[in-house]
């Protein structure tokens, strides 16, 4: 009998231990939590942001206010998107024999965002053969360089930066003037630093990289206009004779792609590359409005509404970021798969 209870209890023992062991070993070997950090995504998709802009406020200083300032020294600038500023006696373009000046004072763009500080658009660069130095004509070059520029709480530090339009030499050259087979082009090669407040420390986002932009209803060609599936001709590109050319930098429908590396607050590097080309519509908006102060200003802000950027921080899964097919929809709303699982995410 007492060999009988010293069986049944070295039993139990065994159990005990076999259910202790495989609670331990539960315990040391948990499934791993999924990746589901949007942090960086939305880090990395705004420096693209402010980069982006930086080309489209070239654009607007290099050629739609290229006609006024001929004759003046200083004034008022029509920036970003080709809307008017609210401050607009704040925003200076002052014009120099080599290059445009761009003074922000507290300037709210029609983008609701308030910029401060100077960027400097020098075109010793174009080769002389170039006719003249708008951002328009094939050949042209601008350097870029800032002085406490700043977009909102974040404070930009260009490095370097050139934009070169590519354009081949000769358009629009002959009648009809918008040849099928060409679209305006432009390369934007960057190294820039994006700061920021965190508590009493200040976080540093860097891109170095290059953007290649295409004016896509270069030929006047249809754009896509949400709400529906409807689309719109926009007449973007004028021509009146090889020096009288414009462009109406508020009617365009252009593409992305994008190929860079750079570092992350966290001290995380990262590359970045495009593996089908980002659009902005320019002439649709997702807000309303937005109150700034006392006044209440129409919105016009374009985030990027189709593509896919491939985000590849080190040390962490890759991200693949989708910003939509249809480009019918304008919103801030992404798809972004990690390790094969895919979340919506607000970019903004």
């Amino acid at each position: 009998m007492k060999n009988k209870k010293s069986t049944i209890g070295l039993m139990l023992l065994m159990a005990g231990s076999l259910v202790l062991t495989n609670c331990t070993k539960d315990k040391t070997n948990p499934q791993p939590e999924p990746d589901k950090d949007m942090t960086t995504t939305t880090e990395a998709v705004n420096t693209q942001m402010i980069v982006n802009d930086i080309q489209e406020l070239c654009g607007q200083v290099c050629e739609s206010n290229a006609f006024l300032l001929n004759d003046h020294d200083a004034t008022p600038v029509t920036i970003m998107q080709g809307t008017n500023t609210i401050n607009s006696s704040n925003a200076l373009v002052n014009v120099g024999s080599t290059s445009y000046t761009l003074t922000f004072n507290n300037t709210v763009g029609r983008d609701g965002r308030v910029r401060n500080g100077v960027l400097v658009f020098d075109y010793t660069a174009t080769p002389a053969s170039v006719p003249n130095a708008f951002y328009r004509i094939p050949g042209f070059i601008v350097d870029v360089t800032s002085v406490g520029y700043s977009v909102d709480n974040y404070t930009i530090n260009i490095n370097n930066m050139r934009i070169s339009n590519t354009t081949p030499i000769g358009f629009p050259g002959t009648a009809p003037y918008f040849p099928s087979a060409t679209k305006m082009s432009w390369k934007q090669t960057a190294d820039v630093s994006v700061m920021w407040a965190n508590g009493t420390s200040t976080s540093t986002t860097t891109f170095n990289g290059t953007i290649n932009k295409t004016l896509e209803n270069t030929n006047n060609t249809s754009i896509p206009m949400p709400p529906g599936p409807s689309a719109t001709t926009y007449t973007v590109f004028g021509y009146s004779g090889v020096n009288n050319n414009f462009l109406k930098l508020n009617l365009q429908y252009t593409s992305y792609t994008v190929e860079g590396t750079g570092t992350l607050a966290n001290g995380t590097a990262y590359t970045l590359a495009t593996s089908s080309p980002l659009t902005r519509n320019f002439v649709s908006s997702p807000e309303l409005f937005v109150v700034v102060g006392s006044e209440v200003i129409t919105v016009q802000r374009h985030p990027f509404l189709t593509g896919v950027l491939n985000f590849k921080p080190t040390g962490k899964p890759d991200r693949v970021i989708d910003f939509g097919e249809s480009g019918t929809i304008v919103d801030y709303n992404t798809k972004v798969t990690i390790e094969g699982i895919t979340y919506s995410h607000d970019i903004r």
